[in-house]
């Protein structure tokens, strides 16, 4: 869009637009181009609207993206970067603390699995019970014999 209705001192070079909105030369021509700045064409280099220059500067700040003023390179954000950062440390934190959590919830299972007999070993152990029950009726069986009187263990068998 050409417009020469404009005062002449509302028109900056591409130099300065590029200060304005903190970004290269070629970038600023760019982001002027996608953004329909006004420009005039009837002389070289091509001059940019300052008003929508500045406008696109607003813009761009107020999307958190890269912008510069006149007097400073670049304008940055601390505190947003601050408690951007604070957020994901956050995050992180959460999760060191679920996995910690996970982790032990695994060796407790992983405990409660070594504890159990494995099916395999469940045949193995009951033929085990019962040679046991077999000697514990043995024992018994002596033991009363034990307990009757020394005449009572001699004639009876």
């Amino acid at each position: 869009m050409t417009h020469d209705d404009a005062a002449p001192d509302e028109w900056m070079t591409s130099q300065a637009a590029a200060a304005v909105l903190g970004v290269s030369t070629r970038q600023a021509q760019r982001l002027c181009a996608d953004a329909a700045i006004r420009i005039r064409r009837d002389q070289r280099p091509y001059l940019y609207h300052a008003g929508d220059v500045a406008q696109l500067g607003e813009q761009r700040a107020q999307l958190g993206q890269r912008v510069t003023d006149a007097t400073s390179r670049v304008v940055s954000r601390p505190d947003e970067w601050r408690a951007r950062y604070d957020q994901e440390r956050a995050k992180v934190e959460s999760a060191a603390h679920t996995i910690g959590q996970l982790e032990e919830r695994v060796r407790a299972l992983e405990a409660q699995r070594d504890a159990r007999p494995l099916l395999e070993d469940h045949a193995t152990m009951r033929a085990q019970r019962d040679i046991l029950a077999g000697d514990v009726e043995r024992l018994r069986r002596e033991v009363e014999r034990a307990r009757r009187p020394w005449w009572k263990r001699i004639f009876t068998t």
